[in-house]
Formats: structure tokens, sequence, C-alpha cells
């Protein structure tokens, strides 16, 4: 569990650590479940769930003192800071414990190291066998090491002595990229020593087959799938963000998920009124599952005729609709269902069905505005707690004041650790029938997009490799086989050439960053088209307001690729390095990721001979900055065959 509460400095990359983890054991039988929400209570729910059957819990996050105690800075279902003592942690976690805590931790002030000490020894005297704290900031390698040693069998002492003849050999420099590391990077707390003699896996054990993916389902009558609760990867964030619009903010009346086919928003939608939502009842509508000539847009007939099937018989919903103005109607009935102590989520699935193209956008249509005006009129005047969540793959359709009461919350593509969590879920992606070179073409495939993933997982690689190597093959030179499942069709018409050409320069990012340094690179009128694409699911948004031009854009649109002019690619790489440098370009700046980011564009300047030297000096002068260092590496060993042909 990676807890980074809001308004703490200290990032921990939890993301980058779970990726480290997941490639340090690839091959080796390791079950990792992530608690994604930073949440103990969450935590709880999945120790009970699964019968406290863990090995090991791994706690990442930032240590503070309360009262003068020692506490792990989680957070609350809204993502706010929570002071959570070992006793909190142990009554979390209940029994049996897991064998061992591992505690990733940094402290809030550098010289009150100490504090970690002190909850380790907390969670001792609470029952503890043994705790492992690492509090470097590079010790995530380190970790790594430790997981891929325990899931080769090893026992724990052995583990660690090969950790600690790690950090010694950084410590003396062989290791120049690795700076930093001292033999007190980590520290072991231990109740009962026998546990150093035990091997967490047999040796020799192979992996587990990977479960195929299990789904829920949004809808009761079981067409529209999500994944269930286990299977829920990523969008803490964007969760908690809905959270607070649709628990905290009084302005708000629901949220609005918006984003590309295929990302998920119908899994949040679920995983909102199933798991943080208890007290609303849902009222579902979903298209999902119709043939196309039978779907229907909202209306007021079938609005009322939902409402009695899923709330009243008939007779009784006539006694708070009978009048005759649908938002008095309303409102009276949301004011009896709240004396009643009955509170509605109204859920308004794929609500582009509701939608016609108009002036390069979408509109809703007047009947659906109509409805969706009386329903949020009739909250506001209602003053009750009743809610409305909405999917679409568009965004800021409305000329009206009926969005400005919804909270818009984008989505975007798997990326890291979580793309990692969803790809091991797939059992066919992990098979070792498979050839590696199949899979890793499905994966170039279907980009970061979990429907596709999910779809290639299920009709692609379950078949012989040959077919499945036929298909993939038919599917890169024909996404009109695919396509329709992450873009509609009548999309294309609204795709002019001012929004191609800011979608295609803007290519030339491969990283989710800020509007602005994505209009950088654009031309004219470039704040329309940027927003343009973020309202049209054409460029994704993450939960924190960066964006990124959707990597599978150039797979389905011709006219989106970024040019062939080579001096149009120095100049658009130029320009992005010096926003993205000026941005992130400092010792502050602990995400690999960005630094890598930074380091590519910086090499792509070919007419900059000394490009190399200058961000050699540039990740030197960050000191005892590990991101900077692995970026840098890793960058420079893709420009290996421009060296060695240059030097």
């Amino acid at each position: 569990m990676a807890a980074e509460p809001d308004g703490i400095k200290i990032k921990q990359n939890c993301e980058q650590q779970e990726s480290k983890i997941l490639d340090g054991t690839k091959g080796y039988p390791l079950n990792l479940m992530v608690e994604e929400s930073g949440w103990l209570r969450e935590l709880q729910v999945i120790c009970d769930r699964h019968q406290h059957d863990f090995d090991i819990l791994h706690l990442t996050g930032v240590v503070d003192s309360q009262e003068g105690k020692a506490c792990l800075l989680t957070e609350d279902e809204f993502g706010d800071r929570c002071y959570s003592s070992a006793e909190d942690i142990v009554t979390a976690i209940g029994t049996p414990f897991p064998r061992l805590i591992l505690l990733c931790a940094e402290s809030k002030y550098s010289w009150k190291h100490r504090e970690i000490a002190t909850l380790a020894k907390d969670l001792i005297s609470q029952g503890a066998g043994a705790v492992l704290t690492f509090g470097d900031e590079v010790a995530e390698v380190l970790i790594a090491t430790l997981y891929g040693e325990l899931a080769r069998g090893k026992t724990l002492d052995n583990a660690l002595k090969l950790i600690y003849r790690e950090s010694c050999r950084q410590e003396r420099g062989t290791s120049p990229l690795l700076r930093g590391i001292s033999k007190s990077s980590f520290c072991l707390y231990l109740a009962d020593t026998k546990l150093l003699s035990i091997s967490f896996v047999t040796p020799g054990q192979k992996p587990q087959a990977t479960f195929t993916l299990p789904s829920g389902f949004l809808d009761s009558a079981k067409k529209m799938r999500v994944a269930d609760r286990d299977n829920f990867v990523g969008r803490r964030r964007q969760l908690q963000n809905c959270l607070k619009a649709l628990k905290i903010d009084t302005d708000k009346v629901g949220v609005i998920l918006h984003g590309m086919g295929g990302l998920g928003k119908s899994t949040i939608a679920s995983r909102l009124i199933c798991d943080r939502l208890p007290e609303h009842e849902p009222l579902i509508w979903s298209q999902w599952g119709q043939k196309k000539q039978k779907r229907e847009t909202l209306n007021v007939d079938r609005l009322l005729e939902k409402l009695s099937e899923d709330l009243y018989d008939q007779e009784d919903l006539e006694q708070y609709l009978g009048g005759e103005k649908l938002q008095k109607d309303l409102t009276n009935l949301f004011k009896k269902l709240s004396e009643r102590g009955r509170l509605l989520v109204l859920i308004f699935d794929d609500f582009e069905w509701n939608l016609s193209p108009q002036g390069g956008n979408y509109r809703i249509l007047d009947e659906p505005a109509r409805v969706l005006q009386a329903l949020v009129n009739s909250i506001t005047t209602s003053q009750t707690r009743h809610k409305i969540i909405i999917t679409c793959r568009y965004d800021n359709f409305d000329d009206g004041e009926i969005l400005n009461l919804f909270y818009s919350q984008g989505l975007n593509g798997l990326s890291g650790a979580d793309l990692q969590k969803k790809l091991r879920q797939l059992a066919n992606f992990n098979s070792e029938k498979i050839p590696r070179h199949i899979i890793e073409k499905a994966i170039a495939l279907a980009k970061d997009n979990p429907r596709l993933l999910e779809d290639l997982n299920e009709k692609v690689l379950s078949l012989p490799p040959a077919e499945a190597e036929r298909l993939l093959t038919d599917y890169q030179n024909n996404p009109e086989l695919w396509k329709d499942r992450v873009i509609w069709p009548d999309l294309y018409d609204q795709i002019d050439e001012p929004l191609s050409k800011a979608l295609s320069y803007g290519l030339i990012y491969q990283i989710p960053v800020p509007k602005k340094v994505l209009q950088v690179v654009c031309e004219d009128r470039v704040g329309e088209q940027i927003q343009r694409g973020i309202n049209l699911g054409l460029i994704e948004e993450s939960s924190d307001k960066l964006y990124r031009i959707s990597p599978i854009l150039p797979c389905v649109l011709d006219s989106i690729k970024l040019p062939n002019d080579e001096q149009i690619i120095l100049e658009f790489s130029r320009r992005a390095y010096q926003q993205i440098n000026t941005l992130w370009g400092d010792k502050d700046n602990k995400n690999e990721e960005r630094w890598a980011e930074i380091f590519r564009l910086a090499f792509a300047d070919k007419g900059n001979p000394e490009r190399f030297r200058e961000q050699f000096t540039k990740m030197i002068s960050v000191q005892y900055n590990s991101e900077a260092d692995r970026a840098y590496e890793k960058e420079l060993r893709k420009e290996k065959e421009y060296l060695m042909a240059n030097q």
C-alpha cells in the first residue's frame, strides 16, 4: 500500500517502485496485490477478504510524528492526510500478521529519520515478527533485488546479505549512476529469529498460472462488463477527485468521466457506486449491449419508467410525479426519498448517444438536455444529496450552465506499474506457450488502452501462435477491424485540418505534460484546437491535469502523424525541450519518466554536437538524484548506434 496524501512535498514515486519490483521478479512466483487508495480502511478490507494470506506487507510513504508518536502519513478516502500509528496499522492488518512488514519511508524532515526507526519498533511491540525499513531515495533498486531473491526461493537472511553487498558495492563507486547509498540504507528489526531462515517461496517453483480477468457488471442486466474490485488497476487520484466532488463539494451535483473508448470510465463509475457510495442507491441507464438501432436517447417517458422499475410500483410513484411540470415533480420525488433516508445516484453510461456533432464539437440533443436540466435543477432545488454520474467519450457538450455543476474528470491510458499490473492479470500475456515477440506485438498494437489489451488477450492471443501472429498483422495493417472499440466513425468528420495539425505536432511529447507546454509546439489558434482535442477525447487527461495526445491516434487516423520533415521535428524537439527543461529540469524532480523525456528531447537535437555533454553536466548538477541518473543512462544507451557511428 502506497500513501501519498495531498499536500506532502515528498513524493515516493510509488509507481516506479512497483515497476522495479515487477521487473525484478519477472518469471518468478510473485502474487502482488496493490491497495490503490492509501486508505487503511481499504487495506483492512483486502486483508479480511483474502483471509490475511500474505507473506509481506509493503508500506510506502512518509513518516512524521503527532503528539510525540511516530506515524505513517496515510490517506482518507478523499486523499487527505491521516496520521496512522503502529496501533492503527496493526488494527487494519488484523491477525495473523504477515511474516515481514517492509516499510519504505522517508521522514518529513531529514534530521528526523529516527521516526522511521521508532515506527518500526512500535510495530514490533504490537506483535509484528519482522520489520525491514528502507529510507534512501535509491532504495527501490535494493528493494527490487530483495523481492527478486525472495521470489527465487532465497531465505530472508541470504537475500539481505546480497542487498547489503550491493549497497556496499554502490557506495564504493563501482556504479557511478547510483550515488549516495549508505550501509544504513536499510535496517531489520526482528522479534523472531526463525524468520531469517525461512524461504517465502519453494526454490525452483514455477509461477502459478495467471488467472483470467474476472469481471463484474455495471448494470443489473449484466451487459456492461467492468473490472471487479480485485482487478481494479490504478485510477487512485481520479477516484479521490470524484469522491471529493460527490461527498464534499456542495456546489456539484455529480461528476462526468470522459475520455476515449476503453479507458475504464464505466469501471470507475462501478467502483464509485459499489465501494465508495454505499449509502446511495444506484439507478443505472446503460446502452451497452444494445444494437445501435435500438439505443434510445434520454427522454421523459423512459426516465419515469426507469424510476418506477427501480424505486416504486407505478401507483406509488404517481403520488410524487402527478403534476404537469417535470422539474417540480422530480423535486417533490427527491425530497420524499430523502425524507425516507433514501439517496439516489443516477448513472448515465455511454452518454454520447445523447449527443450530436455540431460545429466541430458535440452538443446535447434537445430532449436529453431538457431531462438532464430538470434532474440537475431538481437536485439543487430540493437541497438533497442525490447525485449524478455521467460517462461519456466527449466533454464540454453543453453551452448552458448544466456542466458547471459537474466535476469533469478525464482519463488517460495506463502506464508504468499500472500497465504492468494490468498485463499480469491477463493470462495470455504471461503464457510461456506464446512466443515473446507475439506478445510484444500485441502490446505495441494496444498501446496502453485497457479494453484493447483485454480484447487481444481473449480473442487473439488465445489462438494458436501462428494464427495469433497472422491476426495481429491483419490488425496492424487494417485498423478498421478494431478501431470502433475506441473511436466512433462520426468523430472523424470533426477532425479538421487545424485540429489534425495540433494533434500531429503534439505527438512530439511521449508523456503527459501541462497544457501550456503542449501548446508550445502547435500553431495558430492553438488554445482552441488543444481544448477541442480534449473535448473530443483525442487528448488524454491525467488525474493531475496533464495532457498527452493519445498514442492510438496515429494507428487509426492517417492525418495524425509527426511530420516527415527532419527540420520541423528538430525545431519541435528544441521547443519542447526548452519548455519541459524549464519546468522539470531541477533537483526537485524525482520522476524518472520526466527526466527521460528531458534527455530524449535533448538528444533529438542532432544539430547540437554538445548535447550529450550538456545533459551529462545537468545530470551531475542535480546531486543524489538517482532518477536522473537512471534516465540519462537509459536514454544514452538508446543512442548507442548513433554515438558509435559518429565518434
